[in-house]
């Protein structure tokens, strides 16, 4: 998930300061659609887990089932 924040250039300690530690939360030093080098690794890293057999997947009906009890 990506989440997009549009702030006035005026403010940014303002708004900074709100938000201590969203630097680890917000990307807002790269070109937007920009996918951080750390989430490239992960995903990647993740998606070999998954091929692999080594990291088990199961279906979005069973998922949505046990977190919404549905």
């Amino acid at each position: 998930m990506q989440a997009t924040l549009t702030r006035p250039s005026s403010r940014p300690d303002t708004f900074s300061s709100f938000m201590p530690f969203n630097d680890t939360l917000v990307n807002h030093k790269e070109p937007h659609g920009t996918v951080p080098q750390w989430q490239q690794t992960e995903v990647a890293s993740r998606l070999q887990l998954v091929e692999s057999g080594e990291m088990p997947t199961r279906s979005w009906a069973e998922a949505k089932r046990d977190l919404f009890g549905l």
